[in-house]
């Protein structure tokens, strides 16, 4: 091999190395970018991730906290509920005040009694019967209803307190009525008025005190 044709080779040859040098680095870099941008996106894919679970986690929390919530509104509705139809009807003395005022302006109306022969209505009934007795109002002996009673009261089958009257009765004796059940439901005592024909004296209530209600 002549000496020309030996540098012509080594020539060639530190070419070609270099080339290669050349190729592998930019294989190199071009490796380091595409693992660099790798890298970025599994980190962002990663926080992404920890966020959607964080965001998950927060309203699984807030939405066990809201049943929770949920849950002892309807448990304390429920003991509500509970004492309202196990408690006794029963007036504090500034209520019954409160009812003779409101009825005395219709004395002398004319009642009568029925009641449901349970304890809890017949404890109420002798409470209201004073009532009206203070309010001025003039007990007559219930008509119309039977054999059966209870002391002075017609024995009867009823929800609520009821004032009733003949479908023929005056314009004072409905006012009465209706004054009565608005005195009584205004302090928490269900009321409501009702015509009935076992009720034949237009000018008189009978006042019917049944079971206490238990739907509203």
């Amino acid at each position: 091999m002549s000496l020309e044709s030996s540098v012509s080779f080594w020539d060639w040859l530190s070419f070609r190395l270099v080339t290669w040098g050349a190729i592998l680095a930019s294989l190199g870099g071009i490796s380091s970018i595409m693992f660099c941008q790798y890298n970025h996106q599994l980190v962002v894919l990663t926080e992404r991730h920890d966020r959607e679970d964080k965001q998950a986690n927060e309203r699984a929390i807030a939405d066990a906290g809201a049943r929770a919530a949920e849950a002892e509104a309807r448990t304390a509705q429920a003991n509500l509920e509970i004492a309202r139809l196990t408690t006794p009807r029963q007036l504090s003395p500034d209520q019954q005040q409160h009812i003779v005022s409101a009825l005395k302006a219709f004395a002398p109306q004319k009642f009568s009694l029925a009641v449901s022969p349970e304890t809890e209505p017949l404890n109420l009934l002798a409470n209201l019967k004073n009532l009206l007795l203070l309010s001025g109002w003039i007990q007559t002996p219930p008509t119309g209803f039977g054999d059966i009673a209870i002391g002075d009261a017609a024995s009867a089958i009823g929800n609520g307190v009821i004032p009733r009257f003949a479908s023929s009765a005056i314009p004072r004796t409905r006012e009465a009525a209706t004054a009565l059940a608005a005195a009584l439901n205004a302090q928490g005592i269900e009321s409501k008025v009702e015509s009935d024909p076992r009720v034949h004296d237009p000018s008189e209530i009978n006042l019917l005190v049944g079971s206490k209600p238990i739907w509203r």
